[in-house]
């Protein structure tokens, strides 16, 4: 593909950025607008993870850039052993590969009630760390966490940032999608501190994998992180085209943007409202459904598409509850550890989900249930010697019986009358026993 064809398709990937803006295009604030003049820019990249990482990238050079200029005379590897990001407990798995990978360390802070980060528990590690000598550049919140999709409260978490100087991302892969509905957009309330944001339409706005859409503050930032420019990969058009080989990892990118502007314009943005809104409304059905049996606990708040529960009961039983839905090929739903207790996830995913399907899935659920309680109470436990007493009083009452019948019980060298043979000794018993049976009902 020549370069002057990729400068032409980096304008529809702009185009599909704008399209999915969380509000419309004219209320959003410059600086997260591409356009002349302004810093802001977006890009798709294939996964949240990447754009985890990416942002991650993006703060470390920043913040590495500082202090060179502070400390000229200090080995690079020392400064970058002293940098520290932060992130929840319920933040992506992402997060600790990208600082893994960025060799940078990582704190992982604990969460409310609702299990979502607070700004008092940033500040206060923050100040901690710094005490310690570490030297903090970065936070990731959650906008719809995986486990039971919280969020992180970015109006208290925001000005910590602001305050400290730090790289605020906010990853909104799931829920992110959902922004496209006003009444959902009050959880988003401090993300005019975000310096980068991201959310995947392949999760909730029917494209297909893989798609997710990145924007940030300061293209310049993210681009000096990431930019390499080789002869062999210079062009004529590098003055006029942006070169989303600088936004990323890869050099070579797929045409993501079309498959995305194809959804926006087949369902347009009523559409993909309505389509939104009634996964939640559906996700509040199962939640009202579980509610109603006392066998079940809700675990969080129901606010999107994924409800969280799990059985009175202990771990184990919830994870041989969810072991047997799996195996049963009718539903498949995924475990999630919240303050330690096992939980199960249920997610409204189907396009055209309906009553029906939410009311077969909770029948599916609560029959399984019940198999499990049932099978799970166990006969109660017989001291030794009483046990022993009970089979002596069984065995004194089956030869008494027998007796009566002219059967013995027991026969001179261990045999019965009659019995040649350890096989047919079985066989008599049977027999006898099979005749008691019938005599005593």
């Amino acid at each position: 593909m020549c370069w002057f064809f990729l400068g032409r398709l980096s304008r529809h990937d702009r185009a599909g950025n704008h399209h999915v803006g969380l509000v419309r295009k004219d209320d959003r604030p410059s600086d997260r607008i591409s356009a002349e003049g302004g810093r802001g820019g977006g890009v798709i990249q294939s996964s949240a993870s990447e754009c985890n990482f990416v942002a991650l990238l993006a703060a470390r050079f920043e913040m590495m850039k500082q202090l060179r200029q502070r400390f000229p005379f200090v080995e690079e590897g020392l400064l970058m052993s002293k940098l520290i990001a932060y992130c929840s407990k319920e933040s992506h798995s992402s997060v600790e590969k990208a600082c893994m990978i960025g060799m940078v360390k990582l704190r992982i802070l604990e969460t409310d009630g609702r299990y979502r980060l607070r700004g008092e528990t940033l500040r206060q590690a923050i100040q901690e760390d710094r005490n310690l000598g570490l030297i903090p550049f970065f936070v990731s919140t959650t906008l719809g966490t995986t486990s039971c999709c919280s969020f992180d409260v970015l109006s208290e978490i925001g000005p910590v940032c602001d305050e400290n100087d730090l790289w605020l991302h906010v990853d909104a892969a799931y829920a992110g999608s959902a922004m496209i509905c006003p009444e959902f957009r009050y959880l988003m309330s401090g993300i005019e501190y975000a310096m980068s944001f991201n959310t995947n339409p392949n999760k909730w706005m029917l494209v297909n994998f893989d798609c997710s859409t990145m924007w940030v503050k300061d293209r310049f930032k993210l681009t000096q992180a990431l930019a390499v420019d080789p002869l062999y990969l210079q062009h004529s058009w590098m003055d006029k085209a942006i070169d989303y080989r600088h936004w990323g990892i890869p050099l070579s990118r797929r045409f993501r943007a079309l498959k995305l502007w194809f959804v926006i314009r087949m369902y347009g943005i009523d559409g993909l409202q309505k389509y939104i809104r009634e996964h939640v409304r559906l996700a509040k059905k199962m939640e009202g459904l579980l509610k109603a049996d006392d066998r079940f606990e809700i675990i969080g708040d129901v606010i999107m598409g994924l409800v969280c529960f799990r059985l009175r009961g202990s771990n184990e039983i919830n994870q041989y509850l969810l072991t047997k839905l799996n195996s049963s090929g009718r539903i498949h739903m995924v475990p999630a550890s919240l303050s330690d207790r096992f939980v199960i996830r249920f997610c409204v995913c189907q396009e055209n989900a309906t009553d029906k399907d939410i009311e077969v899935a909770y029948d599916i659920i609560k029959q399984t249930a019940l198999q499990v309680l049932h099978e799970s109470v166990a006969e109660p436990l017989v001291e030794e010697a009483e046990l022993e007493s009970r089979e002596e009083k069984a065995y004194s009452s089956l030869e008494e019986k027998l007796q009566s019948r002219n059967v013995s019980c027991r026969c001179e060298h261990m045999a019965l009358c009659e019995c040649e043979s350890g096989i047919q000794l079985v066989k008599d018993m049977s027999r006898v026993l099979r005749e008691l049976n019938i005599a005593s009902s």
